[in-house]
């Protein structure tokens, strides 16, 4: 057994709990009557966490999967990452079956203000998280760190104000402001992640 393929069984383990979350929330939508077609805007968020919690793991295979030698320390720093992400998906504001939510839209935006914050700190925390493993600060390591934080604070500045944008706008073009805003964020994440692979 490799270092890599030690260190990463709790890892993966705890991946698996985070995809089982999310799966649940995709079928608890699926089966609901024009399930689809009526929350889109949670089916596709969901989507896209699950998309982000696969490249995560895969991030992680990247790094470690070549080293001959894992500290605790380099280990520490995604799993502790991984942990909040599991965190965060715990908290996700889309319904599973057994929360017993009549309206996933109404739940959906009913939790978004706390999860908003736990994304917020999400976000600030993982550069430090990404030191443990690489501890080269390049200019692009600080630039992806500053999009990270302040991503993380406009998320926590959202989650709070998300009641009173959702009251003066109404649900519909807050969403749609939503998917807006997650699609360039979504490119820089992507951008920032080609970055920890190499």
């Amino acid at each position: 057994m490799t270092v890599f393929e030690y260190s990463s069984v709790l890892i993966a383990i705890i991946i698996g709990m985070t995809v089982n979350e999310l799966l649940q929330r995709i079928t608890n939508i699926l089966s609901r009557e024009n399930g689809l077609a009526s929350y889109w805007y949670e089916a596709f968020f969901t989507i896209i966490f699950l998309i982000a919690t696969i490249v995560y793991f895969f991030s992680y295979f990247s790094i470690a999967g070549s080293a001959d030698r894992i500290t605790v320390t380099m280990f520490l720093g995604p799993f502790t990452v991984i942990c909040v992400w599991y965190i965060l998906i715990f908290f996700f504001p889309v319904p599973k079956k057994e929360d017993g939510a009549i309206d996933i839209e109404a739940h959906h935006i009913s939790k978004v203000p706390r999860w908003a914050v736990f994304t917020g700190l999400f976000m600030i925390v993982t550069p430090f998280a990404t030191l443990t493993m690489d501890s080269d600060i390049s200019l692009l390591f600080i630039s992806a760190s500053i999009q990270s934080f302040l991503g993380g604070l406009l998320m926590i500045v959202l989650g709070v104000l998300t009641p009173m944008i959702v009251s003066r706008i109404g649900i519909r073009r807050f969403k749609f402001c939503m998917v807006a805003l997650s699609a360039p964020w979504n490119l820089i994440i992507v951008a920032n992640s080609f970055y920890t692979l190499s």
